[in-house]
């Protein structure tokens, strides 16, 4: 059996953890796309139960990442709503 040197670990070691983030970033882009078509498809239907106009809920998501990447408070309330979002979803 042949051993793998320090470097050799270390070589594997950072592809390990590139094909990991790799992996990790596919599937949450993914998982975003599928949020946002499904936002899309309910997006009149959403507006017309509020009685809003389209186009305030097609720039909200925006809004609310601009306030969430200046405001901490924001973004952690903005984080555990999507994690209950998310439960509810997929368990």
């Amino acid at each position: 059996m042949h051993e793998t040197g320090w470097f050799g670990k270390i070589v594997h070691g950072i592809a390990q953890t590139i094909a990991k983030t790799i992996s990790r970033f596919t599937a949450y882009s993914f998982l975003l796309i599928s949020f946002g078509v499904i936002y899309g498809y309910y997006l009149e239907k959403i507006a017309a139960w509020l009685a809003v106009d389209k186009l305030i809920l097609l720039f909200l998501p925006i809004v609310l990442a601009i306030l969430a990447y200046f405001v901490t408070a924001i973004a952690i309330v903005l984080f555990i709503f999507l994690g209950i979002i998310l439960l509810i979803v997929f368990i």
